[in-house]
């Protein structure tokens, strides 16, 4: 079985959920992520996003990340048993970009940074960031756990 993450820069959510599914070691899955626009937001995030690395440090996942963002192609998705996007516009792009028309997918409307309402107030105060992305990986890791309980 092989389950694909997708998310805007591939350096925030969707790493964050394929650490944390990774971690967990399941006999016979693969997991893997992507970004619709990883290649636009390397400049801004590097490899991967601050926000995600902290976590993924504090949570012991760095043996399970991998070292670089990658961009959605039509051949990840196509490769997939089950897509995960992590909101509604990655599930748009994917229909309208790269000819998507399947029904192995889930969107699990985990709000990026940028998404939320405050977003200039929580860019400005690193603190409420910190908060903010604990509590999204909070979202994250209880859908994973949801999804690696039906897995078995």
């Amino acid at each position: 079985m092989h389950i694909h993450f997708v998310c805007t820069g591939n350096a925030y959510r969707s790493r964050l959920a394929e650490s944390y599914l990774n971690s967990k070691q399941i006999p016979g899955v693969i997991v893997s992520s992507s970004g619709t626009q990883a290649k636009k937001y390397y400049p801004e995030n590097g490899p991967i996003s601050w926000v995600a690395m902290r976590l993924i440090q504090i949570h012991k996942l760095i043996p399970f990340m991998k070292p670089m963002s990658e961009t959605t192609t039509e051949n990840m998705l196509s490769q997939a048993d089950i897509i995960i996007f992590l909101n509604k516009p990655h599930y748009e792009y994917a229909r309208q970009h790269l000819g998507y028309n399947k029904t192995n997918y889930e969107i699990w409307n985990i709000l990026d940074l940028d998404d939320f309402p405050d977003v200039e107030v929580i860019r400005q105060d690193e603190k409420l960031k910190i908060e903010v992305t604990e509590k999204t990986f909070e979202d994250i890791k209880h859908k994973v756990d949801h999804l690696a309980r039906n897995l078995h």
